[in-house]
Formats: C-alpha cells, structure tokens, sequence
C-alpha cells in the first residue's frame, strides 16, 4: 500500500530565504561542525506533521485543509528574534522565532488540528509556537562548544523589519535520505480572498 510522508507548512518567499541564508553563513564561520544547519530552501513554518499517510487519505486530508482556511483572509508575518529548544543550557534546536497576525495563524493551525483529528489523526500533545528552525546541534556537542554557542544566540538578532505575507497552505511530501530531507508540494491551499483577487483579475 502506498504511504507519504506529509506534512503542512507555509512555504517561505526566496527574499526570506536569501536573508535566512545570509543569517545562517553568519552562525556558521565561528560554530562548531556538530551544529547541522537547514538548507536554507528547506525552512518553512510547520503546522501539523502527519507522518506516513495512505494515498487514498489525501484528497480528504485536502479537503480538511480547505475548511481550516476558509474565510481567513491573507496576513503578515515577520522575522523576530532568535530562540532554542529546550534552553540555553541545553541546546537541541536554534529556531527564529515569528511576530505579526499570529491570531490569524494560530486560528488556522488549531483549525486544520480539529479537521484533521476528524480524520483520525491525534492532536499534537505540544502547544503551537510559531517558529522557523534554523539548525539541529548533536548531543555530542561539548560543553564548551554549547556555551559558546549559547553567547552568540543571546547576542543574535534579526536586523530589519523582515516580513511575508501568508496566503496559502501548502501540503507537503517529505523524502528522508542521508543528506537531509527533500520536499515536494503536492497540493497549495489558498485563502478565500486570495482566490476572490484572482477572479477579480
């Protein structure tokens, strides 16, 4: 039986992920190699991992997602902020964190929970934060590495008003091999005004 992996996420423009770039390569010259940084290309905003679905779930699953935005027009996001999971003393994730309608997205990220739970798929035990990863660092990572490390992500910060307007959804298929994960959009959701400027077009 056929399985994808998907999740939904908000795709990025190339102008944030030209600045993420740029941000990274500033991290990257004085970081240890043990900090893994994310192709820039690959940074979006998860909303709901849903793991290895059955091909005759996704016209549904769609479906669900088409509810969850219905009636909410698009919005703006902006970069602010560098952050980690868990805490500075033991750094797992580096993350940048996001400000601007967070209502209106986290409307649609509880939305798409309660559709999809319909479908059979588990709320996600962790509350939603809005967030964009930026790189993973390896539990072999030494104390001093991690202190270092943790300086330099109290000192970061996001120069600009670096924004994005939100005005769909994306479904997307995630391929895992030993270089990292590979993405592929197999369906974007638009908003309904979206569509509606369209048409007016």
């Amino acid at each position: 039986m056929d399985q994808f992996r998907l999740f939904f996420g908000i795709e990025l423009s190339k102008k944030i992920k030209t600045y993420l770039e740029a941000f990274e390569k500033s991290f990257k010259t004085v970081c240890s190699p043990s900090v893994k940084w994310v192709n820039p290309d690959n940074i979006h905003l998860t909303l709901k991992f849903l793991g290895n679905v059955e091909l005759r779930k996704i016209d549904s699953i769609i479906i669900a997602a088409e509810k969850a935005v219905r009636g909410v027009s698009s919005f703006q996001l902006k970069l602010s902020g560098v952050g980690v999971f868990p805490d500075l003393k033991n750094i797992q994730v580096i993350w940048t964190g996001l400000e601007g309608e967070l209502d209106k997205l986290r409307g649609i990220q509880s939305k798409l929970e309660t559709e999809l739970n319909i479908l059979g798929f588990p709320y996600d035990k962790r509350r939603f934060q809005a967030h964009l990863t930026l790189a993973r660092v390896s539990e072999k990572t030494n104390y001093a590495e991690k202190q270092n490390l943790s300086d330099m992500i109290s000192e970061a910060k996001i120069a600009g008003d670096i924004s994005f307007k939100v005005d769909s959804i994306s479904l997307i298929q995630s391929f895992l091999n030993r270089t990292g994960a590979i993405y592929n959009r197999l369906s974007e959701i638009k908003m309904e005004s979206t569509k509606m400027e369209s048409s007016c077009q």
